[in-house]
């Protein structure tokens, strides 16, 4: 099991930056090692999507996910091949009218034991975390610039 917390601050209003973490669809044009994001259900207050995404390997899975617009996504899983555990949220607070503080958690624990299964905790906790806030920033910056 891993577990990692990172607090950001983001060059979007609350409601813009809500709008962006919560366009799942967009996810492949950004995040990198996002391959597909297909939205399989979604309600103003959650859904269901399911996540492809390239790592050492090919990972699919489903999370169902619960939105309180426009202060908390949250998301626990549903249905992988890999993943026993994949929990975490967003926790949105306006900083300024042009700026959103968000602490980002996830709690992650991949099944049994597979060659490469360190390496995949490792890296989504690591590497990736720090690589995907980056790339929300980066798109926030875009949008903001539009």
């Amino acid at each position: 099991m891993a577990q990692a917390q990172r607090e950001h601050l983001f060059p979007l209003g609350l409601e813009d930056f809500y709008n962006l973490i919560t366009d799942y669809t967009s996810y492949p044009s950004f995040v990198e090692g996002v391959e597909a994001c297909d939205v399989l259900d979604m309600g103003e207050t959650g859904g269901r999507v399911r996540f492809e995404i390239n790592m050492i390997k090919k990972i699919s899975y489903i999370l169902a996910l619960s939105h309180e617009r426009p202060r908390r996504v949250s998301w626990e899983l549903e249905s992988g091949e890999v993943f026993k555990k994949n929990s975490g949220s967003w926790h949105l607070h306006q900083e300024d009218p042009g700026a959103t503080r968000a602490i980002y958690s996830v709690d992650i624990e991949v099944k049994g034991f597979f060659p490469g299964a360190r390496t995949v905790v490792k890296m989504l906790t690591e590497v990736r975390l720090p690589a995907m806030l980056e790339a929300y920033e980066r798109e926030a910056l875009r949008r903001v610039r539009q």
